[in-house]
């Protein structure tokens, strides 16, 4: 599966390739973080949470 991240700025992160991709919400449906298995990623990603906008499974 490929996931992408939308950012509140705008900007778009660089499709993440993974077999498994969870998402870690606090109780309010916040995003806090995530985990990702077997990934082929395009660079080193890091990414904050605090700006993260969404997150999308893609085709």
């Amino acid at each position: 599966m490929k996931i992408r991240f939308f950012m509140k700025n705008g900007t778009v992160s660089p499709d993440l390739e993974c077999a498994e991709f969870r998402i870690q919400k606090d109780g309010r449906g916040k995003i806090i973080g995530w985990n990702a298995e077997k990934c082929d990623i395009p660079s080193l990603m890091y990414i904050d949470m605090e700006e993260v906008l969404m997150v999308w499974r893609v085709e």
